[in-house]
């Protein structure tokens, strides 16, 4: 990878040392992190007119722009955060002066993100992405539920009537936040975000004009 960037760089060097009881064959793994490698999920919600049951589609978009191809690769995709950090910021002292002066001058330090652990998603079989950024579609879970429609209107704004539908998540993990398409039968009738949702909340998806 240091040679895409650079032709004449030297890379990196990885040394093994095998300790074993006979001769054989050995199989060797080397685990490391890349820069520019990154997931997003995005969410499909599809309405049955006749049923009122929405299914929800979770999807991965995966990208990675380290310039190398990742051909038939195995994809987990966790939630975690190392550049955030392990530990939690700390608050400096802010010292001041009879005045009012700032005497310590006032420093911050660290940056706390939301979420408590890391859910990790197995992708079925094998996955090839391109390295050049652009996004893969990976589909991992499917719900469907029943729901419950209402109708509403600003009639000073807009004159349509919107149908809106309140389910229940179920899932095992918390649905995070990303965007969602919304389809009744088979049209597309529009799109929206959606925040965090944890398992056991009711969650509200528009479905477009009735």
């Amino acid at each position: 990878l240091a040679k895409l960037r650079d032709p004449v760089a030297t890379g990196m060097t990885v040394r093994v040392d095998l300790d074993v009881a006979a001769d054989g064959p050995v199989d060797v793994a080397l685990r490391y992190c890349v820069y520019g490698a990154s997931w997003q999920p995005a969410y499909s919600a599809r309405l049955d007119p006749d049923s009122s049951m929405v299914t929800l589609e979770t999807n991965a978009l995966v990208a990675q722009s380290t310039g190398e191809t990742w051909t038939n690769a195995t994809l987990q995709l966790s939630t975690a955060s190392p550049v955030v950090g392990g530990a939690a910021p700390q608050l400096d002292a802010w010292i001041l002066d009879e005045s009012g002066v700032d005497a310590g001058y006032l420093a911050v330090s660290g940056a706390a993100a939301s979420g408590a652990g890391a859910r990790v998603f197995d992708v079925e079989g094998r996955r090839t992405i391109a390295g050049d950024g652009s996004q893969a579609s990976i589909p991992l879970t499917s719900q469907k539920a029943p729901t419950v429609l209402s109708l509403a209107t600003v009639p000073r704004v807009t004159p349509e009537v919107f149908r809106t539908a309140a389910v229940t998540w179920t899932g095992e993990s918390p649905l995070l936040p990303g965007a969602v398409a919304s389809f009744v039968g088979g049209d597309y009738v529009g799109s929206a975000n959606i925040v965090a949702v944890a398992p056991g909340e009711a969650l509200n998806l528009g479905f477009g004009v009735d």
